[in-house]
């Protein structure tokens, strides 16, 4: 049976709520909601780190399309990443064409400036409960630190 059909989970969703909780996750723009068997309170344990992880998210696609970088931005669970392909890798003859230049300088960019991030081909992260926005501030501004600096 599949989560839609799951009377359980219709009447989770169909549930009144009080008029202080939102039906509706303030990211939900970047989550899967039809997956989601519940509502997650933004500003309470798993809401807390998947606000955080939306909104990096959110400020990297925007910092791509200001500066019209040849990137775009992975999202998988709390795990984000900036792949260097100005279209989603799908094959591996995606892959290839990923501009690994541009990857090894946004790493070593951010490892100057205090943001170490995991070694690779795109600029990865994973959010948890001790993280906060300001966190993610850091690694965004790196971002876009380096963005102003590509484009002057």
């Amino acid at each position: 049976m599949s989560d839609a059909k799951d009377p359980r989970i219709v009447a989770l969703r169909e549930a009144t709520l009080p008029p202080s909780i939102s039906a509706e996750h303030p990211m939900a723009p970047f989550l899967r909601m039809d997956r989601m068997p519940h509502i997650w309170c933004p500003t309470c344990g798993i809401g807390t780190v998947v606000k955080c992880y939306a909104k990096a998210l959110e400020e990297a696609d925007r910092i791509i399309r200001e500066y019209a970088l040849p990137a775009h931005t992975v999202g998988f669970g709390v795990k984000g990443a900036i792949t260097w392909s100005p279209t989603p890798v799908r094959t591996y003859r995606d892959y290839k064409r990923t501009d690994f230049g541009a990857a090894e300088l946004s790493w070593l960019w951010g490892v100057n400036r205090g943001v170490l991030t995991p070694p690779g081909l795109d600029e990865q992260w994973l959010v948890s409960l001790a993280h906060t926005d300001q966190d993610m501030a850091v690694l965004t501004g790196e971002f876009e630190d380096l963005a102003r600096a590509l484009r002057s």
